[in-house]
């Protein structure tokens, strides 16, 4: 069900990146009621970040992730989150509840995710209005919408998996790299039709990828957030310096994460023939960050730095007042 969470984030928020074709029809593929509901519940948040927002974790991340690919599934999701902890939904979901735990600490999913929920006014009445909207959305449009992006969504993944996913074994060669260890038994990645974004965090081993870019890029953002999930786990959080500056300062503590990705990617890239490419603006985009890292990269490489220590050091340079 990601794909209609996306679809109804699109449709509201013109800020979020996506599809070329909802500029142009978005404003008719919602009711006007369901607009005003939006309106009224949601405010405006801040874009261009690289930190979840809460209204998107209210109304994709959380739903997304724990739900399968039915319509009751969902319904029964936002049920339990109408609990308002991430608890209820955890001991429903044991797999996805030890995944999310491998992901963040109690006090951490509490931090980005759980207070969402409980900080919500009027949570429940909020997440009953939007459920009958995805479901009136769901009969009403996406469900015969859906069939006709299926075919092409299929193809997209048979090319990602027979020529660039099938045998490289993208998590060896991150852990090879930078001496950490994958926290989850495999890496999902899921195809989405409505984000212009090339790559949307779910939660923990899964992310959404923009179904409709080109193999080439899509396997290069895919390897990247198999990057970005290696530094980015429990065991790393057990750094007291790594734990304080996301705590303290998340969205700039996520560039460097971004950037060292960046920077591990090309290398993987370069070092196993992959087709890694990036376009210019996303270096441009990390430039500080970028330079920050490189200050370490030999002490790194020589093993005389773990990779959250880079993490760490880059940031005080990054970031020094």
């Amino acid at each position: 069900m990601a794909n209609l969470l996306l679809h109804v984030c699109c449709c509201i928020d013109p800020s979020m990146p996506r599809k070329p074709v909802y500029n142009d029809k978005a404003h008719e593929w919602l009711l006007p009621s369901e607009k005003a509901f939006f309106e009224e519940n949601f405010r405006p948040e801040q874009t261009g970040k690289i930190s979840s927002t809460e209204n998107f974790a209210l109304l994709f991340q959380i739903p997304a992730y724990f739900s399968s690919s039915s319509l009751e599934s969902l319904e029964d999701v936002l049920e339990l989150m109408k609990g308002k902890t991430l608890g209820t939904l955890k001991n429903r979901f044991p797999e996805g509840g030890s995944l999310l735990d491998a992901y963040m600490q109690g006090n951490l999913q509490t931090l980005f995710y759980e207070r969402t929920l409980m900080e919500k006014k009027n949570c429940e009445q909020v997440i009953e209005g939007y459920q009958k909207i995805l479901e009136s959305t769901y009969k009403r449009f996406y469900r015969q919408h859906w069939k006709t992006l299926v075919p092409e969504m299929k193809t997209q993944a048979k090319v990602l998996k027979t020529q660039y996913l099938q045998e490289q074994g993208l998590i060896g060669l991150w852990e090879q790299k930078t001496r950490m260890k994958f926290p989850y038994p495999q890496f999902v990645a899921e195809l989405a039709d409505p984000i212009g974004t090339l790559g949307t965090s779910i939660m923990a081993e899964r992310d959404a990828f923009s179904s409709w870019q080109s193999p080439e890029k899509i396997f290069t953002v895919i390897s990247h957030e198999i990057g970005t999930h290696t530094f980015f786990q429990t065991k790393s959080l057990s750094s007291t310096s790594f734990a304080e500056i996301l705590t303290n300062d998340t969205e700039r503590t996520l560039r460097i994460i971004e950037a060292f990705s960046y920077l591990v990617n090309l290398e993987i890239g370069e070092d196993e023939g992959l087709p890694i490419t990036y376009s210019a603006k996303f270096a441009e985009y990390f430039r500080n960050e970028i330079a920050a890292l490189e200050k370490h990269q030999k002490p790194w490489k020589d093993g005389a730095l773990s990779s959250i220590d880079v993490i760490v050091k880059a940031h005080s340079i990054a970031y020094r007042p």
